[in-house]
């Protein structure tokens, strides 16, 4: 869920910085960023919940200190913003099979104080919290066997949010994910989830976006009879083809995107009774050699309700 597609606190980007950029890199461009956040998913991201209903609320942190070259060199001014968000979503497995996987939805509603939607970004002194653009899920297919699962799925974001919420584009995202158990009593498992995201001209501009695929795993071990697990994750980005339009704000090289994180993962129920339970999750991930992009680190906490058919 995308943004991947959602929020900040300040920014420090400097008029002297921006006005040297534009002066001696001539046919720069900014750099245009997509929807899929790149550390809301570790640990089994590929296999889809058993059937029942969850409801989530995931708190996003990103907290970047720069802006990378296409070298991956930082380039000349001060950068201090952090991406804050708290998305509430509903997750729904269903027992109704198509093609032999269990059929899910989900909807997430992000509330936000801003959208980073370029490395070129304005500079504001304060912003109040509001609604993001919102991530609607219709489908989503899992399969399940004795040593992999499997998930597919198909989202699009809207452009919901309020004025600086929003990235002012629709996405469509399409993913696929595996989940590989290294033992019979699956404990160990090794996973990763590839989104593909291809995104609407801008509002009120001509800027396409390029497309991004973003894929993000982990490895790690199960306790407590599979409801708890603990390990390492990553997430790997890549912007595949450029940015289009001539209302493109010129600033760094017309370059690909890329980032990279790795941190732990953590994650336990706090309470289980009959047939429901509830989870707390927690990962960190540390971006290097990030190009063309921000680089900083990335903090997602998640509280999870359950009911299990």
């Amino acid at each position: 869920m995308s943004r991947h597609a959602w929020v900040c606190r300040s920014v420090c980007l400097t008029a002297a910085v921006v006005g040297l950029w534009l002066t001696c890199c001539g046919s720069a461009r900014a750099q245009e960023l997509g929807a899929v956040l790149r550390g809301d998913m570790g640990l089994k991201s590929g296999t889809q919940p058993g059937p029942g209903y969850y409801f989530t609320f995931l708190y996003y942190n990103a907290a970047y200190d720069s802006v990378r070259g296409p070298n991956g060199g930082v380039l000349p001014g001060q950068v201090n913003t952090a991406l804050d968000i708290l998305i509430p979503v509903g997750i729904v497995t269903t027992k109704w099979k198509i093609f032999g996987g269990f059929y899910g939805f989900s909807v997430a509603v992000p509330i936000s104080n801003q959208a980073l939607d370029s490395t070129l970004v304005p500079i504001y002194k304060s912003n109040t919290y509001g609604f993001g653009d919102m991530y609607f899920q219709p489908l989503t297919l899992g399969w399940h066997n004795k040593r992999a699962d499997y998930v597919l799925g198909y989202g699009f974001y809207a452009p919901t949010g309020s004025g600086i919420r929003s990235l002012d584009m629709w996405t469509q995202r399409l993913s696929f994910g595996a989940t590989y158990y290294l033992d019979q009593g699956k404990k160990w498992s090794v996973a990763g989830n590839a989104a593909f995201e291809l995104h609407s001209v801008k509002r009120n501009t001509d800027i396409v976006v390029g497309d991004f695929v973003t894929i993000k795993g982990g490895v790690g071990r199960s306790f407590l009879k599979g409801a708890a697990s603990a390990g390492l994750v990553y997430s790997l980005q890549y912007k595949i083809t450029h940015d289009g339009g001539t209302d493109l704000p010129r600033l760094l090289p017309n370059s690909l995107n890329k980032a990279y994180a790795l941190g732990p993962e953590l994650s336990f129920p706090f309470f289980v009774k009959g047939k429901t339970a509830g989870f707390i999750g927690a990962r960190y991930t540390w971006e290097f050699n990030n190009s063309s992009n921000f680089q900083g680190n990335n903090l997602a906490l998640s509280l999870t309700l359950a009911k299990f058919d």
